[in-house]
């Protein structure tokens, strides 16, 4: 994988695409910048495992969005070309947002599993908490 942009260099693009690109320029980046976008979201994909903490991320419905908590299932779809899904035991602030929204969900330890979820859709967490 590439390192970051530095700034300037950052700078110099976002100069260019905004002086000097033409509507067939934009148009080759927007189709760029969408295809790094999947290739970004399944590098983090991969490294979603069981025990690996993660954030719930580009999801609907939106309540989801942004809760936290670990993996305790990845499973495999029968199918080919079939969504791989994972389950998350969420942490006890995301089960209190959770049940905000569910009338009566399962917990284990005053914590609720959500099972069904895109691993695309989920984002490891380093320890700190971060991205």
């Amino acid at each position: 994988m590439s390192s970051p942009t530095s700034p300037t260099q950052r700078t110099a693009v976002l100069a260019a695409i905004l002086n000097d690109a033409s509507e067939d320029d934009l148009d080759a980046y927007f189709e760029a910048i969408k295809e790094r976008h999947v290739i970004l979201k399944r590098l983090a994909s991969a490294a979603v495992t069981t025990g690996v903490t993660v954030r719930i991320v580009g999801i609907k419905p939106r309540f989801l969005d942004g809760l936290t908590g670990t993996v305790t299932d990845v499973v495999s779809p029968a199918r080919r070309n079939a969504t791989q899904c994972v389950t998350i035991l969420l942490d006890e602030a995301s089960t209190e947002i959770y049940k905000t929204h569910r009338a009566s969900p399962v917990l284990q330890d005053n914590r609720a599993t959500v099972a069904g979820i895109p691993i695309i859709c989920c984002r490891p967490l380093d320890a700190a908490g971060s991205l």
